[in-house]
Formats: C-alpha cells, sequence, structure tokens
C-alpha cells in the first residue's frame, strides 16, 4: 500500500506546498531575473534522480511505496538539492545584472 508523504514542496520546509511558490520566495525580488518554469523542472528532474527506493513523485505529491519510509528520510536523501543550486543554469537577467 502506498503512503502520501505530503507535497514535493514539503522537503523544503513544513510551510511551502508548492514548488514554484518555495521557488519564488526563494529567490526574493531576484525572481523576475530567472526562468522559474525552467527552475522547478530542473529542480523536480534533480530531486527525482536521488529519491530513496520505493519513494516516487505523483502529482506535486511524494508517494512512498514502502510503508517504513518517513518525509524526513526523503529530505535527508535530497538535502543537497535547493533553488540555489538550480537557478545559475536559469538566470536570465545576464552577467553582472
Amino acid at each position: 500500500m502506498s503512503t502520501t508523504l505530503g507535497p514535493v514542496a514539503a522537503l523544503f520546509g513544513d510551510r511551502h506546498t508548492a514548488l514554484d511558490e518555495y521557488i519564488e520566495t526563494t529567490l526574493g525580488t531576484a525572481a523576475d531575473d530567472y526562468d522559474l518554469e525552467g527552475i522547478e523542472s530542473d529542480l523536480l528532474v534533480t530531486i527525482g534522480q536521488v529519491l530513496p527506493d520505493g519513494v516516487r513523485m505523483s502529482d506535486g505529491y511524494l508517494v512512498a511505496d514502502a510503508g517504513d519510509v518517513t518525509l524526513e528520510d526523503v529530505r535527508d536523501a535530497v538535502g543537497w538539492v535547493d533553488v540555489w543550486t538550480i537557478a545559475p543554469a536559469h538566470d536570465t537577467a545576464g552577467p553582472g545584472a
């Protein structure tokens, strides 16, 4: 039986319910200088590559196919992934902006 652990955005703190909101909040006033959809897409790909065995993403949620995996386990596995890891590749403002 599968268990929903929470929204993917919950990997970055309990106050986030949507990944796009997390990205915009993290970038703050600099958000307009980035391709936000590109960041979100790359974040999802990167997260998917490092999810623990038995955990998958489905419709914006983390789903554990094994009953003993917790959200904290998943956070530990993807802890190095964040917006600032991905954002530089999506800077639309150009050098020196």
